[in-house]
């Protein structure tokens, strides 16, 4: 059967065959056992193998654990069997918690200082690229501008964000995308509770998806792209969670994002190493952390990816 067959493929490699034995060493299960392990398997017969489940395994005792979007498969699997739902991190979740209230938040003005950042993207422990982010300030505007290289080239990104220099909202948002050659642009404009222009976003299959959008908006929604500006003028507090209502360009929707802050705790990033909130991100299309400093003017020290290599840490 399969498992006699692939069998000699756990046994290929040195390091594999260490492990095997190890195992077997640590178990007590004699200098035989790896040897006559596949004939042994293959005398167990169908019937024995039921019976040996049958034997250990409770149907009423099994938990089966699915991973996904917890507001669109919750009333599928409640009518399943029992559910226990919990975050990323474990940590115990209600249904409610899965559709949290959107509602506008103020920022804080103090930290809306001109700056200029610098950081580094690594994957898998080594460098693949770069991210560039810019305050400015003028009397009538506030300006962030974020631009981003990775792979050599192989995806570059230049984002250009309009705000209220009195509230931090939204006013207008321009972007250009390069990935594998393709290329993508985003022009969009905020006001009036609706956001109106065109996006179009490089995918990695080599096609570009493009969308026109004309869409009302729910009040206090910020544009995705803003996310690095936003998050450090919310009123950060250790325990305190935040669910704001933000429009993705790339698949032209609204999306409700949660913010969940714990900490301070020290956190160390090549530009040094500083006292840090830990922000957990869930709403997005890949759940996230970010890691802000305590100190004003607040800046973004490092973001990581829930399951993605991925990891964006301060330079300079």
């Amino acid at each position: 059967g399969f498992l006699v067959g692939s069998f000699p493929l756990t046994i290929e490699t040195p390091n594999q065959i260490a492990g095997q034995v190890a195992s077997v060493k640590l178990l007590g299960l004699g200098d035989d056992y790896l040897r006559l392990y596949r004939e042994r398997l293959s005398a167990v017969t169908a019937l024995q193998a039921r019976a040996a489940a049958a034997r250990l395994y409770r149907a009423r005792a099994l938990t089966i654990v699915v991973v996904g979007d917890g507001a669109k498969l919750y009333d599928r699997l409640k009518a399943i069997a029992p559910l226990r739902v919990v975050d990323v991190d474990g940590k115990p979740l209600t249904p409610a918690d899965l559709n949290p209230p959107a509602a506008p938040v103020a920022l804080d003005r103090a930290q809306f200082v001109a700056h200029t950042d610098s950081s580094r993207v690594s994957l898998q422990g080594n460098a693949a690229g770069f991210t560039v982010s810019e305050v400015r300030r003028s009397p009538d505007s506030l300006v962030y501008s974020e631009r981003s290289n990775l792979a050599g080239g192989v995806f570059q990104q230049q984002t250009t964000v309009v705000l209220n220099p009195s509230d931090g909202s939204v006013r207008q948002v321009d972007q250009t995308t390069t990935q594998q050659g393709q290329k993508g642009e985003t022009h969009l404009t905020y006001g009036g509770g609706r956001v109106k222009g065109s996006s179009a976003s490089p995918q990695q299959d080599g096609s570009v998806k493009r969308f026109d959008v004309d869409t009302a908006l729910p009040p206090g929604t910020v544009d995705e792209n803003a996310v690095p500006f936003v998050v450090p003028a919310l009123p950060l507090a250790p325990g305190k969670s935040f669910s704001l209502s933000f429009f993705t360009p790339s698949e032209n929707a609204i999306k409700v994002l949660t913010f969940r802050v714990t900490g301070p705790a020290s956190v160390t990033v090549p530009a040094g190493t500083f006292q840090a909130y830990q922000i957990d991100v869930t709403g997005s299309r890949v759940p996230f952390t970010m890691y802000v400093g305590t100190d004003s003017p607040r800046k973004v020290l490092k973001t990581e990816f829930v399951g993605q290599p991925f990891v964006v840490e301060l330079v300079k």
